[in-house]
Parts: structure tokens; C-alpha cells; sequence
């Protein structure tokens, strides 16, 4: 059996060096996949199809959900769902579901998922006052089984302080996992003054999923005239649903002390 079946197609110009079968998976210097659309003999020009829905050949166990990334393991020939490899490479997404016993996955061919909004507050945001508690202050839930391998989680946040007691200090935090979730940035205790921002823009991509999933990202962050980045990495269970918060904490439980989110995005690709 071929290593993809075509369904229908667009295509460019190819000249493969060595007789290629049609059907057979191609990795093109700038990274997409292609197909071979009929038999070509070496050097003999003919035509490589670039996007397009085909039946692509994997292993009767390995599943996907419809939109999950499928990559192509040029050593066996097949379709899988592991991130790039020293011989696999992402060809496109599941256009629909495969379950345990199919043969093929029907692959999208270097189609890109979209991407997906879970959060976006732009304008007056929740105001911590008068507490020295870390509270959360923003927050965005995503959903039980919705992060695959290779999928990225990217924010943007602002918070901005409001009232500033003396020498007190105030203090944001981004953690996934709730209040007592993994720390993503951390702003450190600032004696910060009245209407100083905090910003912080990063990612964190899942490098493996399930209940002893690991994502690994980065950060960077201001808070008033204070610039820091921050080199991510930690557990995550995807299969339970999780939250991305941006928490609070002033340096003592006065009415003087007041901040709030301004903006607080969290997209989902």
C-alpha cells in the first residue's frame, strides 16, 4: 500500500534525483511536506502536491483527534503523532478522527490549526485592595484534553498599580495550575510607584501530553523600570482541565494599596 492516498490536490513542480514511486511523503527544503503525484523515474520532472486531503498510512493503535498535528516518519513510513525527530516531520492535522483500528489517518496536508481564544479582556480588569494575600486576579481556563503535543500556549497580560502605601511593595505572578500552579514569571517584590505597569508576553509549547505531561517556554516581563525574562519548564497534567492566572500580592494588607489586570489574553495554537 502506498504511504498516502490522494484525494484531491494542489501541487508545484518536482524533480525528484532517485525513481519515486507516487504516493511517496517528500520533506521540501523549507519544511512542508509534499506528495508525489505519479511515478517519477530519477531526474524526470513532474509534479509534488503541497496541500490537499489524503489518506495517510499509521499504525492501527496510534490515535488522533480531529485538528491533532500528524507528522510523518520517513523510517517507517508511517504517520505519528511524536514531535519532529531525527526522521519525522510535521506534514499537516487530522481532518477528522482516527480510532483504533484504521489504517489510515485523513491528513490535511500542511494545514496550519487554528488559532484558539481562550481569553481576551481588554479594559478595567479585577482590583486587588488592601489584602497581603496572593490573589488571582485574572484567569483563563483551558479546557481536559484540549492540549496536544506541540501545541503553544501564548499570553499577554498587563497589570497596573493603582495606590501605593509608603515603602510597601507589590508583587505579580503568572502561574499555570491555579494559586498554588507552577510560577511562569514572577515580578518580584517591587516598591513600585502608583500607576507603574506590569506586562509580561511568553509562551510555553506542550513537548508531551497526558497525566505526566511537560511543556517547556520562555518570558519576558517588565514591571516599572524592571525588565526580566524568564527559560520555562514543568509538569502538566492535560488530560484534567488547567488554569493560567495572573495573581497579586502587596506588601501588607493596606487601603492604600491597589492594583488591577488591564488586559489579560490567552490564545491557544
Amino acid at each position: 500500500m502506498p504511504q498516502a492516498v490522494l484525494l484531491h490536490e494542489e501541487g508545484q513542480n518536482y524533480t525528484p534525483t532517485i525513481a519515486t514511486p507516487a504516493g511517496n511523503v517528500i520533506k521540501m527544503a523549507d519544511g512542508r511536506a509534499g506528495i508525489v503525484a505519479v511515478d517519477l523515474a530519477a531526474n524526470q520532472k513532474g509534479a509534488i502536491v503541497t496541500e490537499g486531503v489524503f489518506f495517510v498510512t499509521s499504525a492501527t493503535g496510534t490515535l488522533f483527534a480531529a485538528g491533532e498535528d500528524v507528522y510523518f516518519d520517513a523510517a517507517t513510513g508511517l504517520a505519528v503523532k511524536a514531535p519532529p525527530t531525527a526522521t519525522s516531520s510535521k506534514i499537516g492535522t487530522a481532518a477528522i478522527p482516527k480510532v483504533s483500528g484504521d489504517l489510515v489517518v485523513r491528513t490535511d496536508l500542511n494545514a496550519v490549526p487554528p488559532t484558539l481564544k481562550i481569553a481576551t479582556q481588554i479594559g478595567y480588569g479585577t482590583s486587588l485592595t488592601n489584602s497581603a494575600v496572593e490573589t488571582v486576579i485574572g484567569t483563563a481556563v483551558i479546557p481536559a484534553n484540549t492540549l496536544k503535543a506541540g501545541q503553544v500556549l501564548s499570553w499577554f497580560l498587563q497589570a497596573m498599580v493603582l495606590g501605593q502605601n509608603g515603602t510597601d511593595t507589590h508583587r505579580f505572578r503568572v502561574r499555570v495550575g491555579g494559586l498554588t500552579g507552577a510560577v511562569l514569571v514572577d515580578s518580584t517584590a517591587i516598591n513600585a510607584a502608583i500607576y507603574s505597569v506590569f506586562l509580561s508576553r511568553g509562551e510555553i509549547v506542550i513537548t508531551a501530553a497526558g497525566a505526566s505531561g511537560v511543556f517547556a517556554g520562555a518570558a519576558v516581563s517588565t514591571f516599572g523600570a524592571n525588565t526580566f525574562t524568564s527559560v520555562l519548564g514543568a509538569a502538566i497534567d492535560t488530560t484534567v482541565a488547567q488554569t493560567l492566572v495572573l495573581t497579586a500580592l502587596q506588601g501588607s494588607a493596606s487601603a492604600g494599596n491597589s492594583a488591577r489586570t488591564d488586559i489579560f489574553n490567552l490564545e491557544q495554537k
